[in-house]
């Protein structure tokens, strides 16, 4: 922790230069981790570590009353208003579904946790924020209610852990991106194409691809004409701007290693904004830097309900990064309009 008040006045010395980046911004600025900026900020009591009670935070946040729930990776951002219902955790995978919020919780990847309490030009901002062993945030949870200060302290004084105790949650290097160099013969690629084509739930795609020790991006380049189509990056824009226009509702996937978010419902206001290609709703926001996007896929699935389509985006480093769905329930198909809506969009 010695090397932590430096790393605060560089901290503050990069505000006063730059008084609206983020501290995730300036962390990449100044190269160092997330994690590690928003620890700097204990020694002002700007941030209280927080034990790794994952189930325990949060149930507790649905004390918090209305938050905004955010999830990203490197070049997509998904915010959800809404508030949170108790989580449903078994085992490392945790699950929370309530007004508008709406998670898939990978837990092995949670590493540590801190409440913060930091100024912006807009006043206080209260949040709770979830690391991975890479120092790199996987969910934040902003907290929107006033009054709710009470709350707040309360769940600080249960969860806090002494700062003393973060050397014991020594960061991880970042793993190295996986090289894809597998080939299937022609029998293990036939096999692989039966497979897909006899899949039953969509779930059942993650056994598929470790069933044929397959990447995800190859699953794509191998599966064939009959189940996915590579498409200009136009795609995206195309796509928003026609279900904005006929008021279809979509599901919207943002993940990174720790969580996966999911909104559904229909979006409205559409903006450019330099590199990023935003959906600026009141419940929903979703910011896109299109500079890691880098393939994009229109894939279909069949299922035991019928086929389920999707369009899938993926960055320079070959990670699904965004992916959109028609809205069904899990026993319905998704409607034709849908599918027919993808069925548009430019291929390569």
């Amino acid at each position: 922790m010695t090397a932590v008040p430096n790393l605060k006045l560089q901290i503050d010395q990069y505000k006063i230069a730059h008084p609206r980046a983020r501290l995730g911004e300036i962390a990449k600025a100044l190269g160092v981790s997330e994690r590690e900026a928003v620890a700097a900020q204990i020694v002002e009591g700007l941030a209280f570590p927080l034990r790794s009670d994952w189930e325990g935070l949060l149930a507790r946040v649905a004390t918090l009353g209305p938050v905004m729930a955010l999830t990203r990776n490197s070049y997509v951002v998904s915010e959800c208003r809404g508030s949170y219902g108790a989580p449903q955790v078994k085992g490392k995978l945790g699950l929370v579904h309530h007004e508008n919020i709406d998670l898939r919780l990978f837990l092995e990847h949670w590493h540590s946790a801190f409440a913060l309490k930091l100024q912006t030009p807009r006043g206080e901002l209260k949040s709770l924020q979830f690391f991975n062993a890479q120092g790199q945030a996987v969910h934040k949870i902003f907290l929107e209610a006033e009054n709710v200060d009470a709350a707040f302290a309360t769940l600080i004084k249960e969860f806090q852990i002494d700062a003393s105790e973060l050397s014991s949650l020594e960061l991880a290097s970042a793993a190295e991106p996986s090289k894809i160099q597998r080939n299937l013969s022609p029998s293990a690629l036939e096999s692989f194409r039966s497979d897909w084509r006899n899949l039953k739930d969509t779930h059942e795609f993650h056994g598929l691809l470790r069933r044929h020790e397959l990447e995800r991006i190859q699953a794509m380049e191998l599966a064939g004409p009959e189940f996915v189509r590579e498409l200009s990056l136009k795609a995206l824009e195309k796509l928003l701007v026609q279900v904005a226009h006929e008021k279809m509702p979509l599901m919207a996937f943002v993940g990174n290693s720790g969580a996966i978010q999911i909104y559904s419902g229909p979006i409205k206001n559409l903006k450019r904004l330099g590199d990023w290609y935003n959906v600026l709703d009141p419940s929903f926001n979703l910011h896109i830097d299109e500079r890691g996007l880098a393939r994009a896929f229109f894939v279909r699935k069949p299922t035991r309900y019928g086929e389920v389509s999707s369009l899938e985006f993926y960055s320079p480093e070959n990670e699904l990064i965004l992916s959109f769905f028609g809205v069904r329930d899990d026993e319905q198909m998704a409607s034709t309009a849908w599918t027919k809506l993808l069925e548009t969009l430019d291929a390569l």
